[in-house]
C-alpha cells in the first residue's frame, strides 16, 4: 500500500514540476500552462477554502462516544435478528427431521435389511433364494442407505405437501 501511495505522489510531483510530460501525451497537442498567475491563485484560493472548512469542523471529526442512528440500522439490526431466528428454526426443523428419520429407520430396520419381511408380514409367501438382496444386504452399504434415506425423505416431503394442500383446500 505504501508503494502505491509513493508512486502516486511521485507521479503528481513529477507532472506538477514538468507538466509538458503529460501535455505531450494528450491528443491534439494541448497548450496548457499550469503556472500562470491565474491558475496559481485559483489553487491557492481552493486550498484556503478547504483549510477553512477543515478547521471549522475539526472538533466534529475528533473521536467521541455517541450513538448514531443511521439508515443502515434498519437493515442491520432486524436482519441480524432474522438470521438468528431463522438459524434456530432451521436447526430445530433439522433436529426434528433427524429424530423422525432415525425413528423411522429404527422401526423399519427390519424391512430395510430384509425387504421381503414386509411381504411376509402381509401373509405373502416369499421364496428365498441364494444371491438375493437379503444375502448381500445392499441397504447396509452407503449407497443403499442413501437410497433408503432419499425414499423416506421423499415420502415425508410428499406427506407434508399433501397436508399443506389439504389445509389450504388446494386441489
Amino acid at each position: 500500500m505504501k508503494i502505491a501511495m509513493v508512486m502516486g505522489t511521485a507521479g503528481c510531483v513529477l507532472i506538477g514540476l514538468m507538466p509538458n510530460l503529460l501535455y505531450g501525451l494528450t491528443p491534439f497537442g494541448s497548450n496548457g500552462h499550469p503556472f500562470t498567475v491565474d491558475h496559481v491563485t485559483q489553487y491557492i484560493e481552493l486550498f484556503a477554502a478547504a483549510t477553512l472548512v477543515f478547521v471549522m469542523y475539526i472538533d466534529h471529526m475528533a473521536p467521541h462516544v455517541a450513538v448514531t442512528l443511521d439508515f443502515d440500522w434498519f437493515y442491520r439490526k432486524p436482519l441480524a435478528a432474522a438470521v438468528r431466528w431463522t438459524s434456530v428454526a432451521v436447526s430445530g426443523v433439522f433436529e426434528a427431521c433427524g429424530s423422525l428419520i432415525s425413528r423411522l429407520v429404527a422401526c423399519g430396520s427390519r424391512y430395510l435389511h430384509r425387504p421381503a419381511a414386509a411381504l411376509e408380514d402381509m401373509g405373502v409367501k416369499v421364496l428365498h433364494r441364494k444371491g438375493g438382496i437379503e444375502d448381500d444386504d445392499v441397504l447396509m452399504k452407503p449407497a443403499g442407505m442413501l437410497v433408503a434415506t432419499n425414499v423416506l425423505l421423499g415420502l415425508f416431503v410428499a406427506a407434508v405437501v399433501l397436508v399443506v394442500l389439504k389445509v389450504h383446500n388446494i386441489t
